[in-house]
């Protein structure tokens, strides 16, 4: 296909990745042993992870270990070991008085993070707000922000439910919640990199729907424009619930096209309850929802486009993603990174002799179910007892991978188990049917978070029981692609003051033009440039000439012939591997 038949749009959806060829020790292989994060006393809970953009994470929690409960946060380095530059169970993010719980985190886009919490250092949960701190990439907060944390929102009241936030493209980040304030409404806000909530917001946030239509429960999602869509059930219609969905732009502002008090996405008979929601790559989102108009508890998806305006292409109903004999309930949907998406759940089709089993399915953008994987979904895991608080994770080739509490050795051993389905509609069959153990440590393993670890496997955290049902502690993992634990993830960070710096790779986005790659430093004999796919295979190189430090520029060209994916652009100096730079290419018709 040439350029003059097909548009390539190139947008950069991640920072600076770097490989170096140093040895590292490896991630523990033993599911019973697993990597501590924190064993400090007292408790730590509502475990959240995000990416340090270097193949490790950023792990946050709610810790208990003064008597009260404040967030703290580690970094677990791509080989497998706890940041040695950062303080031993956790660098504090908040210790202010009261308590504040729930953290929840979005990439900073520099290898810290954007940290949200709950807060009741004014009162009670009952009456508590919502703050934030960014969490530098060197374990302490920044320190042009706020000391004990920015108030996102401290108006009366309470914050009962927040979304998880999401990336402003720009080193801030935005977040809704669930407002009890002004009688229950939802709310949204704009925080800057800067340290301030962004001043052409309304204080304590931007109303998205009004108490009057007693919205309840929220989620959130990257419009990919600096946005956000957020969706909710919604009461509007009497006592069964709807959904509905609000866009807005990064100033503050409602989405042209869209109402006001959001557009709605299932006004059917019966009660729909908002269970995910995942980015469809065009500014609009898939949402799902668990619906009971059939009389048994379903999973029906529906999209939104960036307008406002629900997809024709789509059933008027949503497409019925999970249905019966029994119930299908806590979906999760995921984009699966190559144009589809995956939803997980929780089945009780064979509840009279497994219990609680996971099932998934994978669908296009077009509301279409894949026909190769299998009617009624796919089987994930179908061990006896409860499985339950379900994640999942894109492994780069059209597949997901799937983490999971699980009580198959009975209620009180809870462990944590992960599977790999393939985009071709069928369980991995190199990984353990039913799942590969991930923590089978002793006691209860609890809801687990995941990551992907860019090299085709995945991150794994949860609180861990292991030292005592009082004191949970965090415990993290990495399962391998194959589906055996362990190993290191190829991309660490770059140290400070590397002879070589990747600045950028432009146009962006681009229409099949040759690609421009700006950089700093000396580029000595030998210093290479590549273009790699998602699995590391090279597509194209090309050899640099010599060049003093400074900044330079090289055009390399191949982009016109670029099949839609995901790609690397790597500089290459002798006996390294400095850095390189995703890149999304989406062909545009």
């Amino acid at each position: 296909m040439t350029p003059r038949s097909r548009m390539i749009a190139m947008v950069v959806v991640g920072m600076t990745l770097l490989s170096t060829v140093a040895a590292f020790a490896d991630w523990p292989s033993d599911p019973a042993a697993n990597l501590p994060v924190c064993v400090a006393a007292g408790n730590q809970t509502s475990v959240n992870l995000v990416t340090d953009l270097a193949g490790g994470s950023l792990i946050a929690w709610s810790d208990a270990r003064p008597g009260v409960v404040d967030i703290y946060a580690q970094h677990v380095l791509a080989s497998g070991a706890v940041d040695p530059a950062w303080p031993l169970n956790g660098a504090p993010i908040c210790t202010a008085a009261g308590t504040q719980t729930v953290p929840a985190m979005a990439s900073d886009g520099a290898r810290g993070a954007i940290v949200f919490w709950i807060d009741a250092r004014a009162g009670s949960l009952v009456n508590s707000d919502l703050y934030a701190q960014h969490l530098l990439a060197n374990g302490t907060t920044d320190p042009a922000w706020p000391a004990t944390g920015l108030p996102v929102c401290t108006s009366p009241g309470g914050n009962n439910t927040i979304s998880l936030p999401v990336t402003d493209g720009a080193g801030g980040a935005l977040i809704a919640w669930f407002d009890t304030s002004n009688d229950s409404g939802v709310f949204a806000m704009h925080v800057l990199a800067s340290g301030t909530t962004d001043p052409a917001w309304p204080v304590n946030g931007l109303p998205i729907c009004a108490p009057t239509h007693g919205p309840t429960g929220v989620v959130g999602a990257s419009d990919g424009q600096g946005g956000l869509l957020v969706s909710w059930t919604d009461f509007r219609a009497g006592a069964a619930s709807d959904i509905y969905c609000q866009r807005v732009q990064s100033n503050g502002a409602i989405a042209p096209g869209w109402p006001m008090n959001g557009a709605a996405v299932c006004t059917q008979p019966g009660s729909q309850t908002i269970s995910s929601m995942a980015p469809d790559g065009s500014a609009g989102a898939l949402l799902m929802w668990q619906d009971t108009t059939a009389g048994t508890i379903d999973l029906h998806v529906q999209r939104i486009r960036s307008s406002g305006a629900l997809d024709p292409g789509w059933p008027a109903t949503g497409r019925l993603v999970a249905g019966g004999p029994g119930d299908q309930s806590s979906g999760r949907l995921r984009s699966d990174g190559v144009g589809g998406f995956v939803a997980v759940w929780r089945d009780t089709r064979n509840a009279a002799t497994t219990g609680q089993d996971l099932f998934a399915q994978r669908l296009s953008v077009s509301g279409v179910l894949d026909p190769a994987w299998p009617v009624g979904g796919l089987a994930v895991c179908t061990a006896a007892g409860t499985q339950q608080n379900r994640d999942l994770v894109p492994d780069g080739t059209g597949g997901v991978i799937v983490g999971w509490e699980d009580q198959r050795t009975g209620t009180m051993t809870t462990d944590v188990y992960a599977q790999h389905l393939l985009a071709s509609g069928s369980v991995d069959p190199v990984w353990p049917t039913d799942g590969r153990g991930v923590s089978l440590a002793t006691a209860a393993q609890a809801l687990p978070r995941i990551l992907a670890d860019g090299s085709g496997g995945a991150i794994v955290a949860w609180q861990d029981n292991r030292a005592g049902t009082t004191n949970a502690n965090v415990y993290a993992q990495r399962v391998q692609a194959n589906g055996t634990l362990g190993g290191t993830v190829v991309g660490v960070a770059r140290e400070p003051g590397a002879r070589i710096e990747l600045d950028s790779v432009r146009p962006n986005p681009s229409r099949g033009d040759e690609l421009r790659v700006l950089f700093s430093g000396a580029a000595e004999p030998g210093t290479e440039l590549a273009l790699l796919d998602v699995a590391g295979r090279l597509v194209a190189s090309r050899g640099l000439d010599p060049l003093g430090a400074g900044a330079h520029e090289v055009r390399f060209d191949g982009a016109p012939h670029l099949a839609p994916g995901l790609y690397f652009v790597v500089l290459k100096i002798p006996d390294d591997t400095r850095s390189s730079r995703i890149l999304r290419v989406v062909v545009l018709r």
